[in-house]
C-alpha cells in the first residue's frame, strides 16, 4: 500500500463488527505495524534488503501477529487506559481474542499488499508471489481508500455514541 493509513479501513470496519469476539485495538495495531519494515529500510537506506521483506509474509502474520497479540494481552493493564481514551475497549479479554486479532490484522495487511508489489514473497520460504497482479492496483488502492473513509466514519460514530454514555 503506498500510504500505510489506508490499511486502517479493513481493521476499523472488521474490528467494529467483531469487537465482541476479537480485540479491536490489536487488530488495528498489527494492520499498520507491518509497515515498520519498509519505513526502516527506506530511512536507513538498506538497499540490500527488499522493501517488503520477511515481515510481509503469511508466516510472519502467524508468528509475529500472534506474538503481538500475546504482548498486548500480557501488558493489557498498561494499554487499557490508552485504548479507553480512544473508546476502543472490548468486552472479551481472552488471550485468544488478542492473538486472533494480531494474526488477522497482519494477515490482512500482507493480503492487501501482495497483489501490489513484486518484491513481496507472501508464501515464504517460497521465492514467488502468486498474488502479484499490478492490473488490480488501482482497484485495491481505491477500495482501501473507501474502506478507510467508511471505517473512520464508523469509528467516529462509535466514539460519539460511547462518549455520550
Amino acid at each position: 500500500m503506498p500510504f500505510t493509513p489506508l490499511h486502517l479501513g479493513p481493521p476499523l470496519i472488521l474490528g467494529y463488527l467483531l469487537r465482541r469476539h476479537i480485540h479491536w485495538p490489536t487488530l488495528i495495531i498489527t494492520s499498520v505495524l507491518v509497515d515498520l519494515e519498509p519505513l526502516t529500510i527506506l530511512l536507513l537506506n538498506l538497499n540490500t534488503y527488499p522493501v517488503h521483506g520477511y515481515l510481509h509474509t503469511f508466516a510472519s502474520a502467524v508468528l509475529l501477529g500472534s506474538l503481538v497479540g500475546l504482548v498486548v494481552w500480557l501488558f493489557r493493564k498498561y494499554f487499557n487506559h490508552l485504548f479507553s481514551l480512544f473508546v476502543l475497549t472490548t468486552r472479551d479479554s481472552s488471550l485468544s481474542s488478542y492473538m486472533v486479532a494480531g494474526f488477522s490484522g497482519w494477515f490482512i495487511h500482507v493480503l492487501i499488499d501482495s497483489p501490489l508489489y513484486s518484491d513481496i514473497r507472501p508464501l515464504y520460504p517460497l521465492n514467488i508471489n502468486p498474488l502479484y497482479c499490478p492490473y488490480v492496483s488501482d482497484a485495491i488502492i481505491k477500495s482501501c481508500l473507501y474502506l478507510t473513509l467508511i471505517g473512520v466514519v464508523i469509528y467516529l460514530l462509535h466514539f460519539y455514541k460511547t462518549y455520550l454514555r
